[in-house]
C-alpha cells in the first residue's frame, strides 16, 4: 500500500497580538511516526518544512516552530505551531 507523506487537515491563525501571529498546523498520517511510538513528538522534519514553507510563503524568518502533539505519543494527529513576529 502507498501512504505517502500525511495529509494536512487544517492551517489556520490561532493567535495574533501585536508582538506574534501564530500559525497552527494538523497533519493526519505521518510518514515520519506512522506505526512508531514515542514518550514525545519525533517529527522534526516535518516541523522543519512547515516552518519552512510557511517562511517562503511570509518572506520572513519564524521565532519558533514546535511539535505540540504527534501521533508516536498516541494523538490523532500531529499538531505544529509555527510563531511569527509581527
Amino acid at each position: 500500500m502507498l501512504r505517502g507523506w500525511g495529509r494536512v487537515v487544517s492551517l489556520e491563525k490561532i493567535e495574533s497580538s501585536n508582538q506574534k501571529t501564530v500559525y497552527g498546523c494538523i497533519f493526519r498520517n505521518c510518514i515520519i511516526c506512522h506505526d512508531l511510538r514515542a514518550q514525545e513528538p519525533i517529527c522534526d522534519v516535518i516541523r522543519g518544512i512547515f516552518a519552512g514553507w510557511l517562511e517562503s510563503f511570509m518572506e520572513k524568518k519564524a521565532l519558533s516552530s514546535v511539535e505540540t502533539e504527534c501521533q508516536a505519543t498516541g494523538k490523532k494527529f500531529c499538531v505544529f505551531q509555527i510563531s511569527f513576529a509581527e
